[in-house]
């Protein structure tokens, strides 16, 4: 129906850089090496997308010191962008799916450039590949 293509928009299902990138890590739950997102590689000041239409939560600096960005969408998603170079976005700011929200960079305790990307429901890590797909 048109209704599930309108909340469809919102949620996060879109890769969220322009290219495929290399997933270092995967979701990782439960246990003290949790990892709640993805670890993507890729070359500083890469495109980093809003995975989904949203709204912009949060920006800043996070308690790791890594620069993020979290966007709040419908259905209790929220997604995460960490270890940002530049941030391209203001709080509150309504973004569009693919909107270029930041740019990548190795901010706070990481060994090389790379996204961290999260897809939260309702405050829990979801497995990002469950919604989305990593182009080939």
């Amino acid at each position: 129906s048109a209704t599930n293509q309108g909340v469809e928009r919102y949620l996060p299902s879109s890769w969220p850089l322009t290219e495929p990138g290399f997933v270092t890590q995967a979701l990782v739950e439960g246990g003290g090496d949790d990892h709640p997102g993805l670890d993507i590689a890729i070359g500083t000041g890469s495109y980093i997308r809003a995975a989904g239409a949203g709204q912009v939560l949060r920006i800043g600096v996070d308690p790791l010191d890594r620069l993020v960005v979290v966007l709040e969408h419908q259905e209790g998603f929220q997604t995460v962008y960490a270890h940002t170079s530049m941030i391209l976005v203001a709080r509150g700011q309504l973004v569009r799916r693919n909107e270029v929200i930041a740019l990548t960079g190795s901010t706070g305790h990481s060994t090389a450039p790379h996204l961290h990307f999260e897809i939260l429901l309702d405050g829990v890590p979801v497995d990002p590949f469950s919604m989305v797909d990593q182009p080939s």
